[in-house]
Order: structure tokens, then sequence, then C-alpha cells
């Protein structure tokens, strides 16, 4: 995994804003309301004058109410009075009218979010409602933690739904749909950050934790936001300061989600008890560092960002982001999230669980039988490379060297020769030697999958084809064309 620290800050613009206004209107026009709204939240983004944000509120609003979204269209209107004189504003009172009318009669719940189905599959744990009864951390010489689970568990079984408290900014791509601060989509009803066009927010809470950090406006100069600085300046305020965090990394720590009671948690403590996880989760095994990294930084701020480097390495998880809007629209991007759970489930080449980012939340999902006391595996680097390279990424980031059944048989999933485009060259050719050829490698490919229970890469693409499919289907369920 590799990182770009840097993003690049978009400057506020008001003709800039008023393009993307159009465009959104453009969208609406066609009924393609979620697309209209998106591009309206680029016009908000943009907007440096009170003019100009006002009425790209007041086009949103009015996108909402087509779409029969009462409250977000309520709060774009306030959000546009707040900026202008509410007698400049008197034709949104019509919206406000359909709105509070609308809300009157909807049967539909407010609150109500898509991805809410997305459910743990087993009762929850009295201490730590969002993993399912069964789940407890157990150590040992080789393994050091790791999570293990005292029930039988079956593919498909849902164990995780953590909400992301932690997360490391690499992309504005898809700004205008997620929080930067918690990834929320609040159904694109997002407000601007007060700085810059790069980034919205779901909340003035998450706008004021994203902002309020003793360094956040050191980051944001020279037109670049230095994403491990802005990571560890939160990490900081939350701890209380850089002394506190020094003070608390030097005195050996062990905790890890386990040792909390979330059911008596509030919501201010969640934060630091997200950070104490974190940096307690590496391994004491160095991650290799560029010596170019952090070097015009002091030491004490060095040695702080070398170990989120290596946090981020160790355990980050990728939070995939599209482009819908531009050229590129179907290369995919990433922020990282960090996760209580994920960090004390130890890696192998063959994995047992895997993670789905949706909305602000993390899911765990189980990938292949796990029998009671079996422990919990996960593959942050992929499955289907050369088994020496997970084998040597495993052992750099977690220190254990894997003993999974890939590497006692010296079987990695793919065989170095099989792969569809020579699969394919042998089945154009239609000779008969081509043929065999092929005919001799499918069978190969299917009996190593059978003897030793390997995810087929055709599941890998059915499982990314399902999340996609999901994505879409949210979308509409929340926007219909």
């Amino acid at each position: 995994m590799s990182f770009d620290t840097f993003i690049k800050i978009k400057d506020k613009c008001d003709k800039k804003s008023q393009e993307y206004r159009q465009r959104g209107n453009a969208f609406c026009g066609l009924s393609h309301n979620f697309m209209g709204i998106a591009y309206y939240n680029i016009a908000i983004a943009y907007a440096e004058s009170k003019k100009e944000l006002s009425m790209a509120f007041g086009n949103r609003s009015n996108a909402f109410l087509s779409t029969e979204k009462y409250n977000q269209c309520l709060e774009s209107i306030k959000m546009a009075r707040k900026i202008m004189f509410p007698d400049k504003l008197a034709h949104l009172n019509d919206n406000v009218r359909k709105s509070n009318a609308g809300l009157k009669i909807s049967r539909e719940n407010p609150e109500n979010n898509p991805w809410n189905y997305l459910k743990l599959s087993y009762p929850a744990n009295n201490k730590i409602p969002w993993i399912i009864e069964g789940l407890e951390m157990r150590r040992t010489e080789k393994y050091g933690r790791g999570i293990y689970s005292t029930r039988d568990l079956m593919p498909g079984d849902i164990i995780c739904v953590e909400e992301i408290k932690a997360t490391f900014i690499m992309t504005e791509l898809s700004f205008n749909k997620l929080c930067a601060n918690c990834l929320k989509t609040e159904m694109l009803n997002l407000i601007p950050c007060t700085k810059s066009a790069s980034f919205m927010f779901c909340s003035e809470e998450c706008l004021n934790q994203f902002h309020t950090h003793a360094e956040v406006n050191l980051i944001f100069k020279s037109n670049e936001f230095d994403s491990f600085k802005h990571l560890l300046s939160k990490i900081e305020f939350a701890f209380g300061g850089r002394e506190k965090l020094k003070e608390y990394l030097k005195k050996p720590k062990d905790e890890s989600f386990f040792d909390f009671d979330y059911s008596r948690v509030n919501s201010s403590n969640q934060e630091l008890i997200t950070y104490k996880c974190l940096m307690n989760s590496v391994s004491s095994i160095n991650c290799p560092l560029k010596s170019s990294l952090f070097c015009n930084d002091d030491e004490d701020t060095k040695q702080l960002l070398q170990k989120l480097f290596k946090i981020c390495m160790c355990n980050g998880i990728n939070y995939p982001c599209i482009n819908e809007l531009g050229d590129n629209s179907l290369i995919p991007k990433a922020n990282v999230v960090f996760s209580k759970f994920f960090g004390l489930v130890n890696f192998s080449c063959v994995p047992n669980v895997a993670s789905l980012c949706v909305d602000n939340k993390i899911i765990c999902y189980v990938k292949q039988p796990i029998k009671a006391n079996d422990q919990l595996f996960f593959a942050p680097y992929g499955e289907f490379y050369n088994n020496n390279y997970l084998r040597s990424k495993i052992l750099e980031g977690q220190g254990i060297t894997c003993d999974c059944i890939a590497c006692k048989e010296n079987q990695s999933i793919l065989n170095r020769e099989f792969n569809n485009e020579n699969l394919l060259k042998k089945i154009e050719a239609k000779d008969i030697k081509n043929l065999k050829e092929a005919d001799k490698m499918l069978k190969e490919y299917c009996e190593k999958l059978k003897k030793y229970k390997f995810n087929s890469i055709e599941s890998y693409i059915i499982e990314e084809n399902i999340n996609f499919i999901l994505r879409s289907i949210a979308v509409n369920a929340q926007f219909p064309v």
C-alpha cells in the first residue's frame, strides 16, 4: 500500500460554482436527481459569494423536494436563509410549505438509510454492540493477540458493523458525496468547507472536528492539504495535546476494543478510544521507510508521523471512492479508514473473513466456514498474489510467519501460468492442442480450489460485482429516477 500524503487544495470560485450549478439544473431537468444533487454539492463547495452559495442551496432544495426528501429540503432552505436575508429568498417559501405538508403524510422514516439492512447475523455482544456475541481476544506465543470465534460461522455471516471513527484522506474524489471527516453520505445533504472547495461535511460537528486542531491553518497553507499531519493533529487533540499523547506512548499499553464497555461510552469518548486502540495495534516490527519521508520536520514530529505511517501500512483499510463526474470515472481511488476490530485480526494468505466499507461503517463478513475456537484471518494485501510475496508482506506487517494451507503446501491460489488471458488465447486458438491445454489448466485450477478450499478468483469478482450493485441500489432507493 503506497500513500500520497498531499491533496491539492481547490480554491473557492463563483464562476466554477455557476458552471456546476447549471449542470445540476440540466440533470434535474432530466429527473436524474442523484447526479443533479451531486453537482449542486460541487457548486456549494466552490461558491465564494453569499449570493452564489444561497442559490446553490436553493437549487438543491428543489431537487430534494422532487425526490420527497422533505427534511433535507428544509435543511437546504435553512442553510440558504442563514446566508442571505430571508426576504431575498421568498421564492423558497413554497418549498417550505410543500415539505411541511409532505412530512405530515409521509410514511417514510426521515432517518431511513438503505445501508441499515446490513445487520449482525447473531445477537450482539452486551458490552460491544457492534460485534456478535461469541468473539473474543486470545493471546498465543506465535500470533500474539488475535480474535477467535466460540461458535461455528458460515460464509455470508456478518459479525461486525463498526462505525468509522478514524480516517486518512488520500483523495478528494467523491468529496461531493461523502463527509470528509466521517465518510457518511447523509443522502448528499452536505455542507461546505469554510477554507476550500476540496471538502464537504455531513454536519457542523464534523466540520468543526475537521478544522479544530492546532496545526490546521498550517496544513492548508501552500495550497496543499497534508493528510498525515492532519491525522496527527486530530489524534493529539483527542488526547489533549502532544505531551499527553507522548506520555501515553511511553508507557507500554495492551488496550484493545475488548477492554471498553461501549454500552456506557458516550460519543465524545469514542474517538479517543479509537485512537488508543489504533496506537496499540502495530507490532514491534519496523516497516521500511523512505529516508525522504518527513525529512523537513523536527525529530519529535518525525517520530510520531513515522508511527502513523507504519499504522497506515499495517492496519489501514481502503475505502473505495470513484469519480463519477470526470473522464476517469472508472478509475477507483481510495481513502483509508482504521478499524478497532481489524486492528486485532491477524493476516493470512488464505483469509476466512473480509471487509466491506459502506457509508460510514466497516462491515466484517465471513468468507470461509469457521469452526468454534478457530482464529479469524484477514488478507489486507489481496489473495491472488504469489504466496512468497504475501508471506513477506505478512511478516513485514505483523511480524508473524504465515502457516496457512497455501504456505504449508507451497501452493499459491493461482498457478503462475494460469490467468484469464492465457486461458482465452488457448480457447480462441481452436486447435486440439491448445484446447487440451486449456482443459488441463481449468481442471488443475478447480482441483486445487477443491483440495485447499481456496476462494476462487470468480468468487472474488462476484463479491465485487455484488458490492457495486448494492451501492447502485442504495442510490436508486434514495433518489429514484
